[in-house]
């Protein structure tokens, strides 16, 4: 995805900037996701 007005900086790197195989490997490296939910133990086991 690329913004479509202003700009978006990440330790001075413009994402704006980035063609899309800089964006991949920038997503894979330095962005991260955390689970705020601890719903997994709800799933039913089969």
């Amino acid at each position: 995805m690329i913004p479509t007005s202003g700009t978006i900086h990440v330790d001075g790197v413009g994402l704006d900037q980035m063609n899309e195989k800089e964006r991949t490997l920038f997503r894979r490296e330095r962005v991260g996701f955390i689970w705020g939910c601890e719903c997994h133990h709800t799933l039913e086991r089969k």
